[in-house]
């Protein structure tokens, strides 16, 4: 059932990838930019830094 050739095993590996990349996050990221990854407190920080951000990449 868990053989790498599985859809079963690439969904579990899916599914792994997201979870760790939010954790990251949630955990890591947010609180370095000083917004929390639990209750998104600083909700006007977030949106200067996304903007920030975005405005970065339009360039």
């Amino acid at each position: 059932m868990w053989d790498r050739s599985s859809a079963w095993f690439d969904l579990a590996v899916i599914l792994g990838v997201v979870a760790v990349s939010a954790g990251i996050e949630h955990l890591w990221w947010l609180p370095t930019h000083g917004i929390s990854g639990w209750t998104a407190e600083l909700h006007d920080k977030y949106l200067a830094l996304v903007a920030r951000r975005s405005a970065l990449r339009s360039e």
